[in-house]
């Protein structure tokens, strides 16, 4: 049960971001592009989780291992969560480099700013555990 409460944050942040990209990228679209943009967007919705999911497992990994070792280091939830989504951030842009293409700008972005906001909303830990610690 802890280690579930443990990985609630890395888990919730990674679902949240990938679910909530596509809704970013579409109010990208609505304001800087056109309405109709966004309508496309939103069309292919499940496509987008469905890559985002595939695309991000490995990073997920890497952010479960890093959230698992600093959790421990850094007690104070603000630079933690900083730091989680500066490593978070960082491995996006790798990849979306490694995917490259033109569209990819506005992906990231989008996905950068779902991630950036998510990651400050959702709580690390809870009180009884923080009082527990």
């Amino acid at each position: 049960m802890e280690q579930r409460e443990k990985l609630k944050y890395p888990l919730l942040h990674w679902l949240i971001t990938i679910a909530m990209g596509p809704f970013a990228i579409a109010l990208y679209e609505v304001f800087f592009v056109s309405a109709a943009g966004a309508r496309d967007v939103l069309s292919f919705y499940y496509l987008f989780c469905l890559f985002g999911l595939g695309y991000s497992l490995p990073l997920l990994a890497i952010y479960i291992i890093t959230f698992l070792v600093l959790e421990h280091k850094i007690k104070n939830i603000f630079l933690l969560k900083s730091l989680l989504i500066f490593i978070a951030a960082l491995m996006m842009f790798l990849l979306s480099r490694l995917l490259a293409g033109d569209f990819f700008n506005e992906i990231s972005l989008s996905y950068l700013f779902v991630l950036i906001v998510s990651g400050f909303l959702i709580k690390i830990r809870s009180k009884e555990s923080e009082t527990m610690a």
